[in-house]
């Protein structure tokens, strides 16, 4: 064997071990990525609600909602309230808080949570109320 032939042979065990480190690790992050739970979803143009979540895999640590509406642009009384469910549809929990004073142009609640593992393809719903009215529809967000 020439000394190309031995050095390309040697070398391939390397390249091989590096090859299948990369793979493993590709698996991992695509894995990683597909269970994390920060998401947001809304619902609507004007108004429009949405919804913020985050956490990691099926576990939520944090919720938040967001409401808007340009004919009228300022929001007193308002609250969020959460829903959560697992992949069954099966109520698991709810959690709301909101703020008695006023905003402009844009309302937003944001609370955190003791973890609540709702599963991957469980699901959180945010209602919004402005003085005790729900306003517009649901908007809710899967956890992949």
């Amino acid at each position: 064997m020439t000394a190309l032939n031995r050095n390309t042979i040697r070398g391939l065990p390397i390249m091989f071990v590096l090859a299948i480190l990369v793979a493993i690790m590709a698996v991992q992050v695509a894995r990683a990525s597909s269970a994390y739970a920060d998401g947001e979803s809304c619902e609507g143009l004007v108004p429009y609600t949405c919804i913020q979540v985050w956490g990691h895999g099926g576990t939520i640590e944090e919720l938040g909602a967001s409401h808007a509406n340009v004919s009228d642009p300022q929001y007193c009384g308002y609250k969020a309230v959460f829903m959560l469910y697992d992949r069954n549809g099966t109520f698991i929990d709810s959690y709301s808080d909101g703020h008695s004073g006023c905003a402009f142009v844009r309302a937003w609640v944001k609370i955190d949570i003791p973890d609540t593992n709702i599963g991957v393809g469980g699901y959180v719903c945010a209602q919004w109320y402005e003085h005790g009215n729900r306003q517009g529809g649901q908007t809710c967000k899967y956890m992949t």
